[in-house]
């Protein structure tokens, strides 16, 4: 259940984001954006496999 709220809330930070990054149309905020999204999620999914 804990693991299904943190997707969700991975999410929930993904799609605003994504949007916002969309709206402002800058191509560094698209770079900055894309290495943090790929640092939050696998961060979280090495924390996930280490916990089980």
């Amino acid at each position: 259940m804990q693991e299904d709220r943190v997707v969700l809330a991975l999410v929930c930070l993904f799609v605003v984001t994504l949007g916002t990054v969309y709206v402002l149309e800058s191509a560094v905020l698209w770079v900055f954006w894309g290495a943090t999204m790929m640092a939050l999620s696998g961060g979280l999914l090495v924390r996930s496999n280490r916990e089980t």
